[in-house]
């Protein structure tokens, strides 16, 4: 269980920091979901079964889903070199996981692991996600960042996480709580 705890840490880790690297283009994967677009108020609509949620975002955002369970929007600002750790720029991850024992212990095991790479700068709190309790923590690593933990069912989990660096001061916080504010669970 340590183990696991540890690998999806530092694999969110990876994931904010590394997300760079995804900016060449690549072929669809086989069974891959496609985003769903339409017209929701100028907003393309995203909605993923398999991970279990749906969000509205905004055409300025590139949408890569990487795996079966984690698909990631990301936008690089003005100044953001490729190739290179985000210091300009917004990336926002959604990643379904396997809950091990309880919702709480199992994320209080990805905080310790997540100590052992970075720090907590916000402790665990409850928040209410468009209406959908979760719990979330800010840490600091590669940049900081956020996590917020949403309960699928009694098995399993998905962890959004988002990183927004806005040296411009050009409102990318904003558009990420655009996104966040319209996140549904869809269920397959």
């Amino acid at each position: 269980m340590k183990k696991y705890t540890i690998l999806l840490v530092l694999g969110l880790v990876v994931i904010i920091g590394l997300t760079m690297l995804l900016l060449s283009d690549r072929p669809k994967m086989n069974g891959e979901l496609e985003p769903t677009p339409t017209s929701v108020e100028g907003l393309e609509t995203y909605s993923n079964p398999r991970i279990g949620f749906m969000v509205n975002h905004d055409s300025m955002f590139q949408v890569r889903q990487n795996s079966e369970s984690d698909v990631q929007f990301y936008f690089h600002g003005p100044t953001q070199s490729e190739g290179t750790e985000v210091y300009d720029g917004i990336i926002l991850s959604f990643q379904k996981a396997p809950i091990t024992g309880t919702l709480d212990s199992f994320i209080e095991e990805q905080m310790k692991s997540f100590q052992d790479v970075g720090s907590i700068i916000e402790p665990l709190h409850d928040v209410i996600l468009n209406g959908i309790p979760a719990k979330s923590f800010r840490g600091s690593g590669l940049g900081e960042f956020t996590l917020i933990f949403i309960p699928l069912d009694d098995e399993n989990l998905l962890v959004a996480s988002y990183l927004v660096s806005d040296p411009g001061n050009l409102g990318f916080q904003a558009k990420v709580d655009q996104i966040l504010a319209t996140f549904t669970l869809v269920m397959e």
